[in-house]
């Protein structure tokens, strides 16, 4: 592991990515959403670095976070 990493959470424990389903799909992070998009629930919210996002909290819904490549940064919920 290289220096300024943490340790990957293990989504079975993190409870917060239950709630949407998140835990399933925690492994698409760092992989193109050009590849994955189609396995993703249809309420999920795509995230891009220009978005302006809304601060409601929808424990259903699941948040993508995409860089200006399009690789999956972040997967959680709300």
């Amino acid at each position: 592991q290289e220096a300024g990493q943490t340790e990957p959470l293990d989504p079975a424990q993190d409870l917060a990515l239950l709630t949407c389903g998140a835990h399933k799909t925690i492994k698409f992070v760092g992989q193109p959403i050009s590849e994955v998009q189609p396995e993703l629930p249809e309420n999920t919210r795509m995230i891009r670095p220009e978005d302006v996002v809304t601060q409601d909290y929808n424990t259903a819904r699941m948040n993508v976070a995409i860089n200006e490549s399009g690789i999956i940064t972040k997967i959680d919920c709300g």
